[in-house]
């Protein structure tokens, strides 16, 4: 995703992330951090396709988190974000799709 094409540069807003991170010598992105990143990179093409599989595997507190993060780069995101989303029936991730 942080190229348009096998081999070309590397788009602007994973340079400037992975830039700030090295200078603070952190490697891990926040959550925040890789939500920006993903509006910013998916603004280089008219449609992103985001896959999460087997999202019951993770921990509530994880998966909330996700979710919430994916509600945001749908919202936030000036070209079209699909999502796909698979896992078992858990209430949880139920009552959050069906809110988004």
């Amino acid at each position: 995703m942080c190229c348009l094409e096998d081999n070309g540069p590397i788009l602007e807003p994973a340079a400037t992330l992975y830039n700030r991170k090295k200078d603070t010598g952190s490697t891990t992105p926040t959550s925040d951090e890789s939500i920006e990143l993903i509006i910013g990179l998916a603004a280089a093409r008219p449609v992103t396709y985001i896959v999460v599989d087997a999202l019951d595997e993770c921990s509530p507190e994880t998966r909330g988190v996700l979710l919430r993060g994916l509600e945001k780069v749908i919202d936030d995101a000036k070209t079209l974000i699909k999502v796909f989303v698979s896992r078992r029936e858990e209430v949880d991730i139920n009552l959050h799709l069906r809110a988004m």
